[in-house]
């Protein structure tokens, strides 16, 4: 049976709720994460994930696009993905590590969202019963917690994995 457009809304203001509340528990933490954050404090892979990302969008910045199609094509450890999502934050946002681990934030904030919109497709009206467990999966999870810090593809491929079942 079809949903209503009043349906809809309600599902919709509902995942708008959880990802207000993701971003509620995120932002301090992010806060406090990137006061302390210096370019040493991260490992080999997430210091190449943020400068595929620099990279790239210095290349495209200097309109040296050749440059940036071989960048692309030279990622061997990770495919150009990261590079490409993260290129345009740092062309809003300017360089740094604030700017790459955006991805990852706005991918924790989503992923409640899908969950519940996702677990709601699945049970029908029993998905308000899933609600509290998403809350509680996903916003008290500290391994989740300190990926939506990360510029790394954790939070971000969770966030897709969980929008292509729901899309499915």
């Amino acid at each position: 049976m079809p949903e209503t457009r009043r349906e809809r809304a309600a599902a919709l203001l509902g995942a708008a709720a959880f990802a207000g509340a993701a971003l509620a528990v995120a932002l301090p933490f992010r806060g406090r994460v990137l006061a302390q954050a210096e370019a040493l404090h991260y490992s080999w892979d997430a210091a190449l994930h943020v400068l595929a990302g620099l990279d790239l969008w210095d290349d495209v910045r200097r309109g040296a696009l050749l440059s940036a199609l071989f960048r692309l094509a030279a990622q061997h450890w990770w495919g150009p993905f990261w590079a490409l999502l993260t290129a345009p934050f740092h062309a809003l946002f300017g360089p740094g590590l604030a700017a790459a681990t955006l991805p990852s934030l706005l991918a924790f904030a989503a992923a409640p969202a899908a969950a519940w919109l996702f677990a709601r497709r699945v049970t029908g009206a029993a998905g308000l019963v899933a609600a509290p467990f998403v809350l509680v999966l996903f916003l008290r999870s500290p391994l989740l917690l300190e990926a939506s810090a990360w510029p790394m593809f954790e939070s971000t491929g969770g966030f897709l994995s969980l929008s292509a079942w729901l899309l499915f």
